[in-house]
């Protein structure tokens, strides 16, 4: 926890995964003071794992202090915004319509500043964090109206009418849509779902050549995710150990990983 208090400034999304090990290994309160060493000044990604952390434990008047503190502030990301809104309507044991509409009308309040197809995801990744999936899809539909390049409406259009009608009820959207949206993170993991390599003949050449692409990337990610798995599984203490894995905004697979400090294997063999 010293070492905690002395680097604070070190990337908070692996502070975030660190807690989770702790998580996983069923030490809860060890998680919670892990992250609490950051202080009342750590980034909110921090205060809402704490918060969280402090709710499993039974602290529900811990966590909601910490909430009532996040919510009035101007500078949480979106998918801050969109965490605090779920936790208004998942600490209720059932949804409540009124506590579902105040939740949503409060998110939407956060996000005046920002694009309309930002907004909308927003509310539609609500919706879908809650298990509201038609909502979501309706969301979804609309923030790729108003901004074509989502490639994470794309992927949750997908997502929900693949898991209502199957792959022939998504192919649709990705004819309509495929040649202008992003390929982000997300759509590359449901593309492959709905077509494969051999309904490339079918798309328009600009289309064909840009979801070849895409399919190319698609399996990169696939074998990156396989290895990312396996080292986030594997304890010994001749490996490195994984800290955090994700996505660059374009489109760049990273991992961040244990530094061991010491020689190369060149200079070893030299």
């Amino acid at each position: 926890l010293d070492r905690v208090r002395a680097f604070r400034s070190r990337d908070t999304q692996v502070a975030v995964q660190l807690s989770e090990l702790f998580v996983q290994q069923g030490r809860l309160t060890e998680a919670a003071e892990y992250l609490d060493a950051f202080g009342a000044d750590a980034a909110p990604s921090i205060r809402l794992a704490l918060s969280g952390l402090l709710q499993q434990q039974g602290d529900g008047a811990g966590a909601e202090a910490i909430r009532a503190s996040l919510a009035d502030r101007d500078d949480l990301a979106t998918g801050e915004l969109i965490s605090l809104a779920v936790a208004r309507v998942t600490r209720m044991m059932e949804q409540d319509e009124a506590v579902v509409a105040e939740a949503a009308s409060w998110l939407e309040s956060k996000l005046t500043d920002r694009e309309p197809g930002e907004r909308l995801m927003a509310s539609a990744n609500f919706m879908a964090a809650i298990g509201r999936p038609d909502e979501a899809l309706s969301l979804a539909e609309e923030a790729l109206a108003a901004d074509p390049s989502l490639g994470d409406a794309l992927a949750m259009v997908i997502s929900v009418r693949v898991d209502q009608g199957g792959p022939a009820a998504a192919r649709g959207a990705v004819d309509r849509h495929l040649a202008a949206v992003e390929p982000t993170e997300a759509l590359l993991t449901v593309l492959p779902a709905v077509v494969g390599r051999d309904d490339l003949a079918s798309f328009p050449g600009e289309v064909r050549e840009r979801y070849a692409r895409f399919l190319e990337a698609s399996s990169l990610q696939s074998r990156f995710a396989v290895l990312r798995q396996a080292l986030g599984e594997i304890r010994h203490p001749n490996l490195v150990e994984l800290y955090s894995a994700g996505m660059t905004a374009d489109g760049r697979h990273y991992m961040v990983l244990e530094y061991v400090p010491g020689r190369t294997l060149r200079q070893l063999v030299e």
